[in-house]
């Protein structure tokens, strides 16, 4: 018979979330700034993965991919086309992971373009 962990070991403590972030979703173009409108806002705990750069008409892009992991809850449904914002930073929603049995965190995958240089 399968060993199962008990319920307190799969659920994150409450200290663990502990940035604010705000989630938005975007009513209209998203290229128009004034588009974008507050969805939720909520704690997250946060881990930078990786940088990255890439080059695209001769300017140099560099990117940070970052995932925050926010409380499940089932009213909220985030997905790719919206942004999540924390402090001044602006980050593109890549993919989002709900743990499928345990239904106790959301993983939102991201990524920021932090500048545009030149060569």
């Amino acid at each position: 018979m399968p060993k199962f962990q008990k319920r307190s070991k799969i659920v994150t403590k409450a200290g663990h979330y502990d940035r604010p972030i705000t989630i938005q979703a975007n009513i209209g173009d998203p290229d128009r700034a004034d588009n974008w409108v507050n969805y939720t806002s909520t704690l997250a705990h946060i881990t930078s993965k990786k940088g990255n750069k890439q080059l695209n008409a001769d300017q140099i892009y560099p990117i940070k991919h970052t995932t925050f992991f926010i409380r499940y809850r089932p009213s909220d449904s985030v997905n790719p086309s919206m942004r999540v914002l924390y402090r001044d930073q602006v980050f593109t929603i890549l993919y989002v992971v709900v743990s499928e049995e345990a239904k106790t965190d959301t993983e939102i995958y991201t990524e920021e373009q932090q500048a545009k240089g030149s060569l």
